[in-house]
C-alpha cells in the first residue's frame, strides 16, 4: 500500500493482498472502499467475510453496502446470512434487492432463517421472491413449513403467515415434490393458507389437485373459492367440467372466475356448455364460454343447428354464439337455418349472418326480408346493413 494517497485496490487484487483490502475497506474515500469490497468479491476469500458484514451493516454509502452484498454473495458463507436479512430492511432498495439476491445464491444455508422471516410483514413478500430464486434446494424446508402450526386462538395460530408464504413460495417454484403437501394445506384452518395453496397448485399444474380443488369451489371463504376455480381452469382437466357449470349457478359470486376456468379448459367444455343452452339458469354465461371458446366450438354448435329434434332454444342460442364466433364455417349451415320452423331461430339467425359479414348471404338474408315475422324481417335487414357497411367502409 503506498504511503501517501488512496490505496491502489487493482495491485492489492492483483497480489491478493486480503489484508490490505480488508483494510482498504474502512479507507475514507468512498471509491475507494467500494472498489475493495468488488476485489474481495472477485477473490472469494472467506477471511473477508466479517469485514464485508460489517460493511454491509454501517457503511453510510448505499454503492459500498451493495457491492459488500455481492461480495459476501461469491464468498457463500453461512455467517453471511443473518446479516444479509437484516439488510433486507435497509432504506436504500437497491440494497435491499442485492441483499435478495446474495441471499438467494447462498442457498440453501439461508433457507431455514428466511422462512422465519415469513412471519414479518415488511418483508415476506421479499422472502417468497428470494425462496424462488433459489428454486429446488428451497422446496423440500417450505413443504416442512407447510405443517408449522402454533394456535393462537379460533382459525388462527402463530406460524399461518409462514404457512401462508411457503404456499406462494411452493407454487411459484413449480416443483412437484410440493403437490401432495399443498393439496393436505387446502384443508388449513386458515383461509389464507388454503386461498394461496389453491393459487399455488393451479400454478404448478398437476392433475393430481382436480378433485381437491373440486372440493373447495365452495368453500367458506371467497377468495379459495375463487382461487380453486382459477386453478382449475389453469389444470385444464376435463373432470372440472360438470362442477364449474354447476357452479355457474350455484355461487353467484364466481362467475367471472368460473366462466374463465370453463374458456380456459376449451374443448372437453363444448358438449356440456351447449347441453345447458337451453337452461335459462345457465344460458348467458354459456354462451358466452362458448364464444370465448371459439374454434373448437364450432362445428358441435353447427350439428346442433342442424338437429331439429334439438329444443328451438338450444338451436337459436347456437346461432347466436356461431355470430359471436365469426366463423366462416357456420355461414352455409346458418343460411339455411334461416328458413327454419322457429321464428327465434330465424331471428338469432339473421343477426349471426349480419356478424359474421359474409357476402354469401345476402342474397338469402334479402329473401328473409319476406319473412312471415316483421322481427325476422328487422333482423334481416340491419344484417344485410351490417354486411354492407363492411363491404363499404
Amino acid at each position: 500500500m503506498p504511503l501517501f494517497g488512496p490505496p491502489n485496490t487493482k495491485e492489492l487484487e492483483a497480489k491478493r493482498d486480503i489484508v490490505g483490502l480488508i483494510k482498504a475497506l474502512k479507507h475514507k474515500d468512498d471509491s475507494v472502499r467500494k472498489s475493495a469490497a468488488s476485489a474481495l468479491m472477485r477473490l472469494g476469500d472467506s477471511r473477508a467475510v466479517e469485514p464485508l458484514t460489517d460493511a454491509l451493516q454501517h457503511d453510510r454509502v448505499s454503492d459500498v453496502r451493495k457491492a459488500a452484498a455481492a461480495a459476501l454473495a461469491k464468498i457463500r458463507d453461512a455467517k453471511a446470512v443473518e446479516p444479509l436479512i437484516q439488510v433486507l430492511k435497509d432504506e436504500d432498495p437497491s440494497v435491499r434487492n442485492e441483499a435478495a439476491e446474495s441471499l438467494a445464491e447462498i442457498g440453501e444455508p439461508a433457507v431455514e432463517p428466511l422462512i422465519q422471516l415469513l412471519k414479518d410483514v415488511d418483508v415476506e413478500d421479499k422472502a417468497v421472491q428470494i425462496f424462488v430464486k433459489m428454486g429446488d434446494p428451497a422446496v423440500d424446508p417450505l413443504v416442512q413449513a407447510l405443517g408449522w402450526f402454533k394456535p393462537t386462538g379460533p382459525y388462527m395460530d402463530e406460524f399461518w403467515r409462514v404457512r401462508r408464504g411457503a404456499a406462494e413460495a411452493l407454487g411459484k417454484i413449480k416443483n412437484a415434490r410440493a403437490v401432495r403437501p399443498l393439496i393436505q394445506a387446502l384443508n388449513d384452518p386458515v383461509d389464507d393458507v388454503r386461498w394461496h395453496a389453491a393459487e399455488a397448485l393451479g400454478e404448478i399444474g398437476d392433475e393430481r389437485a382436480v378433485e381437491p380443488l373440486i372440493q373447495i369451489v365452495e368453500d367458506r371463504h371467497e377468495h379459495v373459492r375463487r382461487a380453486s376455480a382459477e386453478a382449475l381452469g389453469k389444470i385444464k382437466n376435463a373432470r372440472a367440467v360438470e362442477p364449474l357449470i354447476s357452479a355457474l349457478h350455484d355461487q353467484w359470486g364466481l362467475r367471472g372466475e368460473v366462466a374463465s376456468a370453463l374458456a380456459n379448459i376449451g374443448e372437453p367444455a363444448v358438449m356440456p356448455l351447449i347441453r345447458v343452452l337451453g337452461d335459462l339458469y345457465y344460458t348467458k354465461s354459456a354462451a358466452q364460454i362458448l364464444t370465448w371458446i371459439g374454434e373448437p366450438a364450432v362445428e358441435p354448435l353447427i350439428q346442433v343447428l342442424k338437429d331439429i329434434g334439438a329444443s328451438h332454444w338450444i338451436r337459436m342460442h347456437a346461432a347466436e354464439v356461431l355470430g359471436g364466433i365469426k366463423d366462416g364455417r357456420a355461414v352455409e349451415p346458418l343460411i339455411q337455418t334461416l328458413k327454419d320452423e322457429d321464428r327465434n331461430v330465424r331471428l338469432k339467425t339473421a343477426q349471426a349472418l349480419g356478424e359474421i359479414g359474409d357476402k354469401k348471404a345476402v342474397e338469402p338474408l334479402t329473401q328473409a326480408l319476406k319473412d312471415e315475422d316483421s322481427d325476422v324481417q328487422e333482423a334481416a335487414k340491419q344484417a344485410l346493413e351490417k354486411i354492407g357497411a363492411k363491404k363499404n367502409p
